[in-house]
């Protein structure tokens, strides 16, 4: 199956594939060899298989340029790519929740052994991965987060560790307003490792490359807060009639 080219000016059928089109299987239109043309234009020139849907789409770009980029903007297409840490937690927030982990780890920080513990590696700015699964976690209805960092980031001297000092100070601006549990590296780490044994913890490690800069984010549950938690237990101790007097109250 071959048809001619339309050269600019002509009449006729407003597409084209130039010659050397083969058969490219069942519900498929032939393979393009060359190129497909269209009022004279190259639109594509490579050996790959035209589907209906392709060349309907080509049609249009064709005829209305601008519908054409219309249905591009409603597709998705267009759109600012996701990071590869908003890729990744758009897959794992919905299934985390209460007592699970999310840590934003620097370079050195070691893959565990722990079973619940999952290391992806995201690359790029520390701060910027912090600024992402914060919004991410604020913008999710089913959880909230409390922050815990290492007690020794405040005394890295930025002799030793250049640069230090400003993330300190990014990072502080990040965490103002939230909930920050600041403790020893090693404790963070021990109740870390006791979480994985039972509950997902996912870590996400960055390019970053000062110590003690790892930020511990510990999920919460979004619509119980602990205030609530801590009625209901005092409820629960009080019995039917307790609770009963408690609600009257």
């Amino acid at each position: 199956m071959a048809l001619g080219r339309v050269e600019p000016g002509q009449t006729g059928n407003p597409w084209a594939l130039q010659r050397n089109c083969v058969p490219a299987g069942r519900g498929i239109l032939p393979r393009v060899d060359r190129s497909v043309s269209f009022g004279g234009r190259t639109m594509i020139s490579a050996k790959l298989p035209l589907t209906v849907a392709t060349l309907a789409a080509l049609v249009v770009a064709s005829v209305n340029p601008g519908r054409a980029a219309d249905q591009a903007t409603a597709s998705g297409a267009g759109q600012p790519a996701m990071s590869s840490v908003e890729q990744t937690l758009a897959a794992a927030l919905p299934r985390l929740g209460h007592r699970n982990w999310i840590v934003i780890a620097d370079s050195a920080y070691p893959e565990q052994t722990g079973g619940g513990i999952e290391t992806v590696y995201v690359g790029g700015d520390q701060l910027a991965a912090v600024k992402a699964v914060l919004a991410a976690v604020d913008a999710a209805k089913h959880v909230d987060a409390v922050a815990l960092v290492d007690a020794e980031l405040a005394a890295v001297a930025d002799d030793d560790a250049p640069g230090v000092g400003t993330y300190r100070e990014e990072l502080d601006k990040l965490l103002a307003g939230r909930p920050v549990d600041k403790r020893p590296h090693e404790e963070i780490i021990r109740d870390l490792d006791e979480a994985g044994k039972l509950f997902r913890v996912l870590v996400l490690k960055t390019d970053m490359t000062v110590p003690y800069t790892s930020v511990f984010l510990r999920l919460e549950c979004g619509y119980w807060s602990p205030e609530k938690e801590a009625r209901l237990r005092k409820s629960l101790e009080r019995g039917p009639r307790g609770r009963k007097a408690f609600e009257d109250d």
